[in-house]
């Protein structure tokens, strides 16, 4: 026991005597200092993991920060050069007098489309990057679902999951006529379906 193994015990017998008790009260000793060992190994393991632990989660979230930061510089550099094309196609198929043939409209438009595919796409990576930062929040807000739907939106309210199963199911069978206004917790803008 005093070289520092403390599994020894005295292997003598416990017993109403002096040295039977002298035994037990070694032995409970002994039995005690290595529970007490074990704990504080137990202790040191947990306080190394929970530091490497703390350490990991520090460079995840590091790297979170550095993806939303590139997510956002991307979009912004995408949206900006787009927004240029944009503005010359429409200079080119709307412009008075602009003459093209029928193959020129149909290339201008696939050009069109697909910009403002791109458009969208970076919208929602920058509403993915608000969302990830926090700087977005939920609110109830009433809903003209008539309004909503003539305006376009019948698709992304019936196939998406902003509605209760069975509102979705009413508006299938009864279309958007006569839909009351209807309070829903979202952060969607309607102008933008």
């Amino acid at each position: 026991l005093s070289r520092g193994d403390l599994t020894t015990r005295t292997g003598l017998p416990h017993g109403p005597g002096e040295l039977g008790q002298l035994a037990a009260a070694f032995d409970d000793m002994a039995e005690s200092l290595e529970k007490h060992q074990t704990q504080q190994r137990l202790e040191e393991e947990l306080r190394r993991q929970n530091e490497a632990l703390a350490e990991e989660n520090r460079r995840v979230q590091e790297v979170n920060q550095l993806k939303s930061e590139f997510v956002s510089l991307v979009s912004h550099e995408l949206r900006t050069p787009l927004t240029a094309i944009s503005g010359y196609l429409d200079l080119l198929t709307e412009a008075p007098g602009a003459q093209s043939t029928a193959k020129q409209q149909e290339l201008l438009g696939i050009v069109q489309r697909n910009t403002e595919r791109l458009v969208k796409l970076i919208d929602d990576l920058l509403d993915l990057s608000h969302i990830e930062s926090g700087k977005v929040e939920l609110r109830a807000t009433a809903v003209d679902l008539v309004a909503l739907i003539t305006e376009g939106g019948w698709d992304l309210i019936v196939n998406t999951h902003f509605l209760p199963a069975e509102v979705v199911a009413a508006l299938r069978t009864s279309g958007a006529t006569h839909l009351p206004q209807l309070t829903v917790t979202t952060d969607f803008d309607t102008h933008r379906m």
